[in-house]
């Protein structure tokens, strides 16, 4: 980045066109150093955001291949014990009406 005398060199030069005076650019000379400071706190928050966000990704990444693992070995118990019983509570889940009577006011 340039030094900041670049820029005000640049307002005094053509105050005129950009209606500026020497006063509003003595008070942006002032106020350099507060956008110094915001610019580097919005440069921080990004970084914590980004270790944040990324620390979090690798967490949920885990904790899926953890879920998936658990519904593979889940799925293969209920599988074993379907095969024994020769109905699946999904079966009964799925054919059991959702509201009782509907069909018969009709």
């Amino acid at each position: 980045m340039a030094s900041p005398d670049v820029y005000f060199d640049y307002l005094t030069e053509h105050k005129d066109v950009l209606y500026l005076t020497d006063a509003e650019i003595a008070t942006l000379r002032n106020l350099i150093l507060m956008f110094c400071i915001i610019l580097g706190c919005l440069a921080a928050v990004e970084i914590a955001r980004f270790a944040i966000v990324r620390k979090l990704r690798h967490k949920l990444l885990r904790y899926d291949s953890a879920s998936e693992r658990i519904a593979a070995s889940g799925t293969s118990k209920q599988s074993h014990s379907s095969r024994r019983s020769k109905k699946s509570s999904r079966d009964d889940d799925i054919t059991e009406p959702l509201i009782m009577g509907s069909d018969e006011e009709v």
